[in-house]
């Protein structure tokens, strides 16, 4: 969900509120002395499809092989 800017006309107020593009339209309607700020194009973070590369020390963790113990290997066994 994104994060909007919002105004309050009358007492100059900025805030910013997370929600659904249709909460803020809703938002917008019942408060006709809102206003929606533009403040550039929205930010996506975060994404990871199969086409980006993993991080080297996700990757590196990954590939260490542990060793296997059992019963004999444990102290006073």
């Amino acid at each position: 969900m994104p994060i909007y800017k919002l105004r309050n006309t009358q007492t100059e107020e900025e805030w910013e509120e997370l929600m659904s593009i249709s909460e803020m339209e809703q938002k917008l309607a019942d408060h006709p002395h809102v206003e929606l700020l533009i403040n550039g194009a929205p930010m996506v973070t975060g994404t990871m499809g199969k086409n980006t590369p993993m991080k080297t020390k996700y990757k590196d963790a990954t590939s260490v092989k542990k060793p296997v113990l059992d019963a004999t290997s444990y102290p006073g066994n």
